[in-house]
């Protein structure tokens, strides 16, 4: 078996998102905003594909989703799909199921959410409702790329004072 490129995986993913009605995450959700590998109002989908006949499902994969879900107050479904036969299977935990059926017969989900109310608490802190406008993000984008070239800044210092160490040890 070859082994197949990161671009072919993830031209697969969006496949795969598709049919499930999902609209795919920019970067395989790996971005500062969107997380995971695709979502819509109402489901938030991690998928994991193989192309043997079985797949590790890690627990701190699904916590994860879980929490993103919560915050998003999505349904969290994680996909797996096996690539030899092109099967897709989804799941869930069982809490999640009226609210995952009702989506899929429906398209929608009633005003009742009820789980997400009463769990909500559990998993994350309640944010304040706040709307972000555009500057709004892009400030923060800034704030993160200004953090991030703060830390290169502080490597390469580490570096120089690394590399000064070394020659006066190579000339003792």
């Amino acid at each position: 078996m070859s082994r197949r490129s990161t671009k072919w995986y993830r031209k697969n993913e969006e496949e795969v998102m598709q049919r499930l009605g999902l609209e795919p995450t920019i970067n395989s959700g790996a971005g500062f905003a969107q997380k995971e590998d695709g979502e819509n109002d109402h489901v938030l989908c991690q998928l994991k594909s193989t192309d043997y006949g079985s797949i590790a499902v890690k627990q701190k994969d699904l916590d994860i989703l879980e929490q993103h879900a919560m915050t998003s107050h999505k349904i969290p479904v994680f996909a797996l799909q096996y690539i030899n036969t092109g099967e897709v299977w989804i799941m869930t935990k069982p809490e999640y199921l009226p609210e995952l059926s009702e989506y899929l017969n429906t398209g929608t989900i009633g005003t009742s959410r009820g789980f997400f109310e009463e769990n909500e608490q559990k998993l994350v802190d309640k944010p304040e409702e706040k709307s972000y406008n555009k500057r709004e993000l892009r400030d923060n984008i800034n704030s993160r790329n200004r953090f991030l070239q703060e830390r290169q800044k502080e490597r390469e210092k580490q570096e120089k004072e690394y590399k000064k160490r070394r020659r006066k040890q190579t000339w003792s």
